[in-house]
Parts: structure tokens; C-alpha cells; sequence
């Protein structure tokens, strides 16, 4: 497809690779068309890389994405997607960068997950 279109210098596929954290760190956005989601770890690895993120409002992305910490855009905006992704390679928003960085730092990491996990396991025991 990317023949047909004649689009070889605007992109590359590197197919499987075995850090993908490292790609990730060296985007200028990452972003998720998906039109079916749980909530995707691929975002909040974007977010913890301080990478942008943008997104289709489908399944669980809302939780994590929002105004303050990335783009969501409504499911089959097609134009609104892009012209979200031609903003942010202009003009990346510093503000909701570490503001997602900061979201997955206080409530995605192993840290935080394993004491929440205690805590609740802590008042189970107790009744």
C-alpha cells in the first residue's frame, strides 16, 4: 500500500524489534487508531518515555488518555486525527507530556500497583 501510494520516504516499517521502548523514546508522537481497545500498554509506555500520544476514544483509552495527558479523538474522525497529529509535530504540548508522565509514574508502575494490591489484601485479611 505504501508502494502504491508512493509514500516510501515518509515512512518505515522496522517490523519486530526486541526494545520497542527505544523507538518509542525516539518518536515524535505515538499514535493509536485503533477502532477497538482495552486499555493499551503501548500508550502508557508512550506517556512513561515522555513521548505524545493520540488516540481514538474507543474501550478503556479514556481512562489514561484525556485532555490534560494526550489527544482523543473521537472513533472514525479521520481528519480530526490527523490534523491532531500535524499539530503535534509542530508543536508538541509540553504540559500534557509531563502530565501523562506523571499519571503512569504515580499510578501505572509495578511500585504503585504492588501497594495498592497490599493495602486492599491488607483490609481483606482484616474482616
Amino acid at each position: 500500500m505504501v508502494t502504491g501510494q508512493k509514500l516510501q520516504e515518509n515512512g518505515t516499517f522496522y517490523g519486530f524489534v526486541s526494545n520497542p521502548l527505544d523507538y518509542i523514546k525516539a518518536a515524535d508522537v505515538l499514535v493509536l487508531p485503533s477502532i477497538i481497545e482495552g486499555l493499551p500498554g503501548v500508550l502508557l509506555e508512550a506517556m512513561c518515555c515522555k513521548t505524545p500520544v493520540v488516540a481514538y476514544n474507543v474501550g478503556g483509552i479514556k481512562e489514561i488518555v484525556n485532555a490534560d495527558t494526550g489527544d482523543l479523538i473521537d472513533k472514525k474522525n479521520e481528519t480530526g486525527f490527523a490534523e491532531t497529529i500535524l499539530k503535534i509535530l509542530e508543536e508538541p504540548d509540553s504540559n500534557k507530556i509531563e502530565s501523562a508522565y506523571k499519571l503512569v509514574r504515580n499510578k501505572y508502575m509495578n511500585s504503585a500497583l504492588t501497594m495498592k494490591f497490599l493495602n486492599y489484601y491488607s483490609e481483606v485479611l482484616k474482616n
